[in-house]
């Protein structure tokens, strides 16, 4: 009867899967005597991606073939050339009525935005807080704000808020008067495992009095093209 073998090389070794990074899955054939129809198939999930040591995206898939005979060959190489988002999930050999599979993780870093700066004319309402669950392993952005202002609050609705006073630099930093709050916002890109943001004020880790808010729940290949949660 035979088997087939499948193992999962990266390129990088012994390193998390990166998106742009490039993998190389390796297909190998053993134990018995090949009938002449039937062709080794890579497929992730139930998607066909090369028959025949043919890819059929060539633009991003290579396959090599050892020997180069798809009649012969007994080990198969699948290049991704650039991982992307859409490359996360189960891949699978298939020969005949033999199956093995492999499961690819792909993590995508989340990147740090410039901080925003709020001027606040009142106290800002507490929020309690709330903390992210991501919905099928789906990546999720998360914004975090941290609120300050003085007790003294000055102002009635409608007029312009005030303006704070400062750059927000060791040299120039902002100047908090009475009546005037500021809103710090940190924010982060979608990413994968899911962005941890915590505050640091006076050398201590502030994780708490924080409104957190899920902006999005969606995440890319690395144009940022955007799939479906669950996809």
């Amino acid at each position: 009867l035979g088997s087939t073998h499948f193992s999962l090389t990266v390129i990088p070794a012994n390193q998390p899967v990166l998106l742009g990074q490039k993998v190389i899955l390796t297909c190998q054939v053993k134990g018995f005597k090949r009938p002449l129809d039937y062709a080794v198939l890579f497929k992730r999930k139930d998607v066909g991606i090369s028959e025949k040591c043919q890819t059929y995206q060539k633009n991003k898939y290579h396959l090599e073939c050892e020997p180069n005979n798809w009649l012969q060959a007994t080990t198969y190489k699948l290049y991704i050339n650039s991982v992307s988002w859409a490359d996360r999930g189960d891949w699978f050999c298939v020969y005949a009525a033999n199956l093995t599979r492999q499961h690819l993780v792909v993590h995508a870093p989340a990147e740090l935005k410039k901080m925003a700066v709020t001027s606040l004319p009142f106290n800002p309402l507490k929020s309690e807080n709330d903390r992210i669950t991501p919905v099928d392993g789906s990546p999720v952005l998360a914004k975090l704000s941290k609120s300050s202002s003085s007790s003294t609050v000055s102002g009635t609705p409608g007029q312009p808020p005030a303006q704070h006073v400062g750059l927000g630099t060791r040299t120039n930093p902002y100047d908090l008067r009475p009546g005037l709050g500021l809103q710090l916002t940190c924010e982060t890109t979608c990413g994968y495992p899911e962005a941890n943001i915590s505050w640091l004020l006076l050398n201590e880790v502030y994780l708490s009095e924080l409104t957190m808010t899920v902006l999005c729940n969606l995440f890319s290949s690395i144009s940022r093209d955007l799939p479906k949660l669950g996809d």
